[in-house]
Formats: C-alpha cells, structure tokens, sequence
C-alpha cells in the first residue's frame, strides 16, 4: 500500500492557503504592470513635450514685449500697435510711400557697392516717451543691400571659401539645401538657416557689414518715421507675412513692400540679422528686425523687433557699407 505523505486534510489546508496567494501575487503582479505602463507613458508624453519645446526654440526667436500691446514699452519709450488707419503721434496723417518709380530719398550705390542704396544721415523716431514727445535718434549715412542676400549669392561664398551650408537646426531632413546645393527654384529667394556668425562671415567676405538696429529702422521708416514700408496703414497683402503662401518668396516681389529709400522686404519675406546685441541675456544673443513670412501686422510693423539665437527657417539677413 503506498505511503501518504499528506492527507487529504492537510491538501485541503495547503489549498486555502495557496489559492489566496496566487490571487494576491496576480494582483501584484498586475498593478506592477500597470504602473509600469504609467511610466513608460509618461516618459514618451515627456520626450514628446521636449522635443516640441526644442521645436520652438529652433525657431530662433523671441518677440520682445514692444509688440506685445498698444501700451508697450521697453527702456522707457512706448510703442504704438498697429491698426487700420493709425495715425501715429508726431507725424502727419496716415502717410503712404510710393510704391513705384524713385524712391523718395535715396541715391542707387552704384558708386559704393552693387545693388545698394544710399541712405542719407537723418533721425527717425524710435519711439514715444511718456509725455507723447517722439524721441529720435539720428543716423549717420550708410549704404544698405536693396534685397536680402539669396540663396544664389550665397552659394557664391559658400564655393568660395569652403564655408558651410546652411542647416536647419531642427535636422537634416528639413534641409532645404541639400548636398551643399539650394533648390534651383529658391536661387532668388532669401537665404535662411544661417547663424549670427555665417551671416557676418559672409557680409566681411563682400567687404560689407551687418547693419545695427539703428540702421534698419532709419533704412525701413524714412524721413517721415512709417510704421511700415508704404506707409502708416496696414495691409496684409504688400508683403510676404502670413497671410502670403507661408514659405519664402524672390526678393523685390511684393512691390509694396518697399521703403522710402528704396529698399525692399524690410517688412515681409524673413526676418534680419542686426549687430545690435539684444538687451538681456547672453551677448550672442542679436537683435533681429523685419516681420518673415510667419508673421502678422505687429511682427511686420518697423518697431517689432526679435530675440536672435540661433539659425532660423524664417531668419535671413542683409548687408550694409559705411558711406563714403
């Protein structure tokens, strides 16, 4: 007869003791994974929220608060915000620039450098203090690129000097030069993706310079201080802003947008590198002027004004030369 070595008793035993502990291993087991599964969603939700957070800092660019309202102000002055039919304080009417033939004061720089203008020295307003006065800051002269330098000019230097291409910072399949060469379609389209340093690489290369702040908004706004190129009126169709076909266009093609001095896309295309350092922050940090292709009436206006960090999709730039 063979030999029990448990009855059926203590089976019965062993079972009630078994059963509840497999249900509460099963238990555990599941809410382990459970909160495994919470944490690997969260990290994948994290690495999503950085990656969009990189996203935007790629962009390059902060809007500094002088855009931000109609009761702006930054260093003491305050800054209009555009509207239909602004007159702004200190100047006469709504004003409008010609869009077409000479421009109003400005001679072509034939004498000094291809493709550029003379802007002659003279004050602009660079704001309002709080009395409603028109503070002004005058300019000497200086000649100024009509256009932004293109993607054609700036395969030249590329070629020349074994300089790099310009890159996306976001990565190489947003490229829009690839294998060192630009679409042949974007030759008369502002170059982009290229940093503070390219840009002044390339303008000490063609023996130029990066204008300052000062420059830009005396070569944008014209004796009379517009708010934007043509005049004090907003309109969303004289210039590449976002209402356009939201990428680049050929430089000079929005007749419009075309200052007094005979300088077009200050306001509209992309924005500009300035040599002006921004206010706060890092001393590599420029202050970047002109509304691009993603921007409305408060980026295109001549006081909006960006913090430049770093290279940009919607972020060029132009030359200047001391005048002579």
């Amino acid at each position: 007869m063979p030999h029990i070595l448990l009855s059926e008793e203590d089976a019965a035993e062993v079972t009630k003791i078994a059963v509840p502990s497999e249900k509460q291993n099963a238990v555990s087991r599941a809410i382990t994974s459970f909160f495994l599964i919470v944490i690997f969603l969260a990290v994948i939700i994290g690495i999503i929220m950085i990656a969009r957070n990189i996203a935007k800092k790629t962009q390059g660019l902060g809007r500094v608060s002088a855009t931000s309202n109609s009761n702006n102000e930054e260093g003491g002055l305050s800054y209009p915000r555009p509207s239909p039919g602004l007159a702004l304080p200190g100047i006469s009417g709504g004003g409008s620039a010609s869009s077409g033939g000479t421009p109003q004061s400005g001679t072509p720089a034939s004498t000094f450098a291809a493709n550029m203008v003379l802007v002659p020295a003279g004050d602009y307003i660079a704001g309002w203090n709080e009395n409603g006065t028109p503070v002004k800051v005058n300019v000497s002269a200086f000649s100024i690129d009509i256009h932004e330098v293109t993607n054609q000019q700036y395969a030249d230097f590329v070629r020349a000097t074994g300089h790099k291409p310009p890159a996306d910072p976001r990565g190489l399949k947003y490229n829009i030069w690839q294998n060192g060469n630009y679409p042949t379609d974007l030759a008369d389209h502002p170059v982009v993706n290229v940093s503070y340093q390219d840009a002044e690489d390339y303008a000490k290369w063609v023996e130029k310079r990066l204008p300052t702040k000062e420059e830009w908004e005396r070569a944008n706004r014209g004796n009379e201080g517009f708010m934007f190129p043509w005049g004090n009126d907003y309109n969303p169709n004289s210039a590449n802003g976002n209402q356009g076909k939201g990428s680049t266009a050929s430089v000079g093609s929005f007749p419009y947008d075309r200052s007094p001095f005979g300088v077009f896309d200050l306001a509209g295309n992309v924005r500009e590198w300035t040599s002006t350092p921004y206010s706060s922050g890092s001393q590599r940090w420029k202050v970047v002027k002109g509304g691009s292709f993603e921007d409305g009436a408060e980026g295109l206006s001549s006081f909006a004004q960006f913090k430049g960090t770093m290279p940009s999709p919607n972020l060029g730039f132009r030359c200047v030369k001391n005048a002579r």
